[in-house]
C-alpha cells in the first residue's frame, strides 16, 4: 500500500509527540536507529513489510498503537 510508512509515522508523530519538538525529534531518532528512511518516505512510496514492522516496534516502545 502506497504511503503507509509516511501514514504511520504521521499518526506516531501526533499522538505521542503533539507538537513537541524534542519528543518527536526523540523519536525521529529511534526510527533512524531502527534502519527506518523517516525523511524518503513520502505518500507515494511503497514501503516493504519489514520497514512497516520496524515502524510498529517502535511505536510500541512509545506506547502508541499505529
Amino acid at each position: 500500500m502506497k504511503g503507509l510508512g509516511k501514514a504511520m509515522i504521521d499518526k506516531l508523530f501526533s499522538l505521542k509527540a503533539k507538537n513537541d519538538p524534542i519528543v518527536q525529534n526523540s523519536i525521529r531518532v529511534k526510527l533512524i536507529l531502527k534502519g527506518i528512511p523517516v525523511d524518503s518516505l513520502t505518500a507515494s512510496s511503497v514501503e516493504d513489510e519489514s520497514v512497516l514492522n520496524n515502524i510498529r516496534e517502535v511505536a510500541k516502545t512509545f506506547g502508541v498503537i499505529v
